[in-house]
């Protein structure tokens, strides 16, 4: 998912790795719900990419929101 990086690599920065976490952990849901719900194997593949795209963004939003919480936490600018 490199492309997802490219594409939405200044979102934590501009709005904060929480919200870009909450979001993409709601898309992630959604690709897994694709999966589980339908039988047909294209909307599981769809479900994929999702869950896939989702994953790919709500790691290291959750990262970027814990470097910012502990440098507040600290005293330290991060």
């Amino acid at each position: 998912m490199p492309l997802a990086r490219l594409g939405f690599g200044h979102l934590p920065d501009r709005i904060g790795g929480a919200r870009v976490a909450l979001l993409f952990v709601l898309v992630e849901t959604a690709g897994l719900a694709l999966m589980g719900i339908d039988s047909a194997a294209w909307i599981a593949t769809v479900g994929a990419a999702l869950t896939g795209f989702g994953y790919s963004w709500a790691f290291p939003a959750f990262g970027v929101e814990a470097v910012r919480r502990w440098g507040s936490c600290c005293g330290r600018a991060a």
